[in-house]
């Protein structure tokens, strides 16, 4: 099959129009290979290197792939923008899509670095086929709770009961609030993530001002497929999570509480409150976003991988990448190693 690859410096209201009609049809579509999502990076983090590189056959758009140029440990390389907001690699695909992936990698390797993040097991096969020299990785996992049926089937009677103890112990002390396409519910969740354990760590959920700026940016061209759930405890906000709607899943992108309710389970309890809620509304998937962690075990053990695809004509840069990431990856396990970045970040950050 014979495919056209073409770079575009501009959204123009042609491809736009053909990458929602893609979007809409197709199933690997989500949150972060929307058109809206580039729209929102474009305006937050200006850049003359944003390219949209499209696939397409004599049936139209086959596949499209948002980037723009960073440096990935210190190279220079293609990225699908977003950074540490992206939760998915942006590459979007039509179903039985496996040949314009094939392209598309073709075209990339001939032309420069890149770099993909958090691509779906579909994406880093395609690319393992292409040529020798591209690497993947596992990069995360993302744990996932089907709502067609009971929300809550994974999670132990041991739990569910103290879950249920602490409701009826906080009963008319607590209230659900939701926030639909609001900004409020940015400065809601602000508010609580300044007050959280994360905080003090100086783990901060949100990364600045831009950060803020991007996120109230996301609300804007998304409208209400973004919520920002919240509950409040005698009246003050003490837990939160922002979340992106997308046909029929739910993506808990970030959450956090204020450190002072930590004995309440705060996510736990706010969870209690949202599957339900999400399940009535026609929600199926409640998708627990990349990384994992005991409260996510204990509510599903199931998950899907993610994976990093890279590629750099110099041997060196990928032997660098591989040892980067191997080193990054053992920081991250390591409580000790963590806590030594994290101390070296708050030192050398300006008050």
């Amino acid at each position: 099959m014979s495919f056209t690859i073409t770079e575009h410096k501009e959204l123009n209201d042609g491809l736009l129009s053909d990458w929602q009609k893609l979007w809409d049809c197709s199933s690997f579509s989500h949150f972060f290979n929307h058109p809206a999502w580039f729209l929102t990076c474009k305006e937050i983090y200006p850049s003359d290197s944003y390219r949209i590189i499209t696939v397409s056959d004599n049936n139209g758009l086959a596949a499209v792939l948002p980037v723009h140029e960073e440096r990935k440990f210190g190279v220079k390389t293609l990225a699908c923008p977003g950074g540490k907001r992206l939760d998915r690699c942006a590459l979007l695909y039509r179903d039985i899509g496996e040949e314009a992936l094939s392209s598309l990698f073709g075209y990339l390797i001939a032309k420069r670095n890149f770099y993909l993040s958090e691509a779906n097991a579909s994406i880093a096969e395609a690319a393992k086929r292409c040529k020798e020299g591209i690497a993947t990785r596992k990069s995360s996992v993302s744990p996932y709770i089907p709502l067609l049926k009971d929300p809550f089937a994974y999670l132990s009677p041991k739990q569910g009961k103290k879950i249920a103890r602490l409701l009826k112990r906080l009963e008319g002390r607590l209230e659900f609030r939701r926030f639909f396409g609001e900004a409020e519910g940015i400065d809601t969740a602000v508010i609580i993530d300044q007050k959280s354990r994360k905080a003090k760590e100086g783990r901060e959920t949100f990364f600045g001002e831009t950060d803020i700026r991007f996120l109230k940016g996301l609300i804007k061209n998304f409208g209400k497929q973004t919520v920002v759930e919240t509950l409040y405890l005698d009246g003050r906000p003490f837990v939160f999570s922002l979340e992106f709607l997308y046909k029929n899943v739910c993506h808990a992108h970030v959450s956090s509480y204020d450190s002072s309710g930590h004995a309440f389970s705060p996510r736990k309890l706010l969870l209690r409150y949202t599957l339900p809620c999400l399940r009535r509304e026609g929600i199926e998937t409640f998708d627990f976003s990349r990384g994992t962690n005991s409260l996510k075990r204990e509510f599903t053990p199931l998950f899907r991988t993610q994976y990093d695809i890279y590629y750099a004509k110099n041997p060196l840069v990928r032997m660098w990448w591989k040892a980067a990431n191997i080193v990054c990856d053992e920081v991250l396990d390591s409580k000790m190693l963590y806590g030594m970045y994290l101390w070296v970040k708050r030192a050398t950050q300006p008050n």
